[in-house]
């Protein structure tokens, strides 16, 4: 070991914590992704709409996710990265339990919309939460952990996803978004 990296700093116990918090905060927005994508069918059949209707279900959650990114990003450069991120969570949270209670195509798509926001509000906070508490040698690796988060997400969700519309009903793919965004809202 050279000089150079043993008096790197390294992450803090705090450091560590966030992470732990912004890692789940990935791992809920993820799940909102590739895990509803696959039970869309499902979904389709399941309130008479066809395919292409279904596919709203994604794409309005995909159109406010990029288009308010930005937007609450600044404002929590402005009011607090933390703040934003934790009002994300649980908007997203609640919309996700919302979307597995309703019974009809519009108010879906409306869930879906405002987990988008949720979701622009995690993302577009999570990276300076986390610059706030790693210092710069250690960012990298904190990245590699937030990104290894959303791939079990979307690996665990897929498959939590599709045993749930097989076995219980498509609406459990929602429904378990709430106590996951609860324990990210805890941390």
């Amino acid at each position: 070991m050279t000089t150079a990296t043993a008096a790197a700093p390294s992450v803090s116990r705090d450091g560590w914590y966030t992470i732990l918090t912004v890692s789940l905060g990935y791992l809920l927005v993820s799940w909102g992704m590739g895990p509803v994508s696959a039970i869309l069918p499902t979904i389709s059949a399941d309130l008479h709409i066809d395919v292409s209707a279904a596919g709203w279900i994604m794409n309005a959650y995909f159109l406010l996710l990029v288009g308010a990114v930005l937007v609450v990003g600044r404002i929590g450069d402005i009011v607090g990265h933390r703040s934003i991120f934790g009002l994300g969570v649980a908007v997203f949270g609640v919309a996700g339990v919302a979307a597995g209670f309703v019974g009809s195509y519009e108010p879906l798509v409306i869930a879906r919309s405002v987990q988008g926001v949720g979701s622009a509000m995690v993302f577009g906070t999570s990276l300076a939460l986390v610059a706030e508490v790693v210092p710069a040698n250690r960012r990298g690796l904190a990245i590699g952990i937030l990104t290894t988060a959303s791939g079990l997400a979307a690996m665990a969700g897929v498959t939590f996803s599709v045993y749930a519309a097989e076995h219980l009903s498509w609406h459990w793919a929602f429904y378990v978004m709430g106590p996951l965004a609860a324990l990210a809202f805890a941390l």
